[in-house]
């Protein structure tokens, strides 16, 4: 799925910090570039058939053709969030520099290393000096530029320690299948994936870190959250089971264990 980040060209991009853990899990791309910077905590990226374990002071670049989602995120998972406008990367990354190959849309390799606490405590102080200027455009700009190419420096510098691994084709097949069919059995699922029932709940828990049913409540509560909106023209209860949930009771149950809150409290903190 392409995102609109909604930032404005002027700009040069935007930088923010993540300090709760997310509960989109939606694979999604966007023009932009993309790094993220883990100061706390652990979560698992899936990118096709990648995985990269994140822990605190990993340094990962995301590239506009790369559909993402983060998984398995522990509950003091932090980190910090840099997108750069196509328009700044060509411009502050030709092809003759050694930050060149930031204008790929999808490059092969690994780009996620492990930086040393000093890097990580620069570049996120980088990150937060950028947000005063926010109200002046061509200040903005020069920041995001110059973190640009600190950033990638600072990447290149930095040691391979990743932890990047392939997920099994299988898995990867049924978190696609998933996604677009949350209530698909798993008998089928294991069959349309190529693998027995038993082996792939098996293999599915060791890469991607959730059971086959938890990951599947996941894409039924974000598909909760994509109907109900700010809950104006619907109930819960019809997006809850056009969701894929069986009861309220379920659903109720679900969302509470997965969001730390109920659907009614969540929907007013979302209303504040």
């Amino acid at each position: 799925m392409k995102v609109d980040l909604h930032i404005a060209d002027n700009l040069g991009g935007r930088a923010w910090f993540l300090d709760a853990p997310s509960t989109d899990l939606r694979p999604h791309c966007h023009d932009e570039l993309e790094f993220n910077l883990v100061t706390c905590g652990t979560a698992r990226y899936l990118m096709g058939q990648r995985l990269y374990d994140l822990r605190e002071g990993t340094l990962v670049w995301l590239f506009p053709q790369q559909q993402h989602v983060l998984l398995d995120q522990s509950a003091d998972f932090q980190m910090w969030v840099a997108v750069f406008k196509p328009a700044i990367v060509h411009q502050f990354c030709s092809p003759e520099t050694e930050a060149g190959m930031l204008q790929d849309p999808d490059p092969p390799g690994d780009f996620a290393r492990i930086v040393s606490q000093p890097e990580m405590a620069s570049l996120s102080s980088l990150c937060e000096e950028l947000s005063p200027f926010a109200e002046e455009p061509e200040l903005h700009r020069i920041g995001m530029a110059w973190l640009l190419r600190v950033a990638w420096r600072r990447w290149k510098a930095s040691h391979m320690d990743s932890r990047f691994e392939a997920i099994h084709p299988a898995v990867e097949k049924a978190v696609r299948l998933l996604r677009q069919n949350h209530s698909i059995p798993l008998p089928e699922l294991a069959a349309r994936s190529g693998l027995s029932p038993s082996r792939l709940s098996r293999v599915f828990k060791a890469d991607v870190g959730y059971a086959v049913s938890t990951f599947r409540n996941h894409c039924r509560i974000q598909t909760f959250l994509d109907l109900y909106g700010a809950g104006k023209r619907r109930t819960m209860l019809d997006c809850a089971l056009e969701s894929g949930f069986g009861s309220y009771e379920q659903f109720h149950r679900t969302f509470k264990r997965q969001l730390g809150c109920s659907p009614a409290e969540y929907r007013r903190r979302m209303v504040r």
